[in-house]
C-alpha cells in the first residue's frame, strides 16, 4: 500500500504548468487553474487542478502521461473529468 499526503504549492505549481503545457487555450481567466484546497471527494481537501472548460475527459487522459514530467513519489488521480487530485508519496 502507498501511502500519500498533500504536496507543497511548489509540488502543484509544477503539475499546473505540466498541465498547461500540454493544452493550449485562449484565455488564461479560463485555463487550467491550481486549487490548494479541493474537496470533491468529502475526505480532507488536497491540492488539485481544476478545468472545468478543458477538452472532455483532459484530467483522465494525461494522468499517467504527466507523472513521467513529474518529480518522483508525485501522484495524480482525477477525480472528476475536469479535476486533477494531487498528492506526494510518503
Amino acid at each position: 500500500m502507498t501511502t500519500t499526503t498533500k504536496p507543497n504549492k511548489a509540488i502543484a505549481t509544477k503539475v499546473l504548468k505540466a498541465v498547461q503545457a500540454k493544452y493550449k487555450y485562449d484565455n488564461p481567466t479560463y485555463g487550467p487553474q491550481l486549487r490548494m484546497d479541493f474537496d470533491w471527494f468529502g475526505h480532507g481537501a488536497s491540492p488539485a487542478i481544476v478545468w472545468e472548460g478543458g477538452p472532455y475527459d483532459w484530467a483522465s487522459e494525461c494522468s499517467f502521461e504527466l507523472l513521467k514530467v513529474l518529480p518522483k513519489g508525485v501522484w495524480l488521480e482525477p477525480a472528476t473529468s475536469w479535476a486533477l487530485n494531487i498528492y506526494v508519496e510518503i
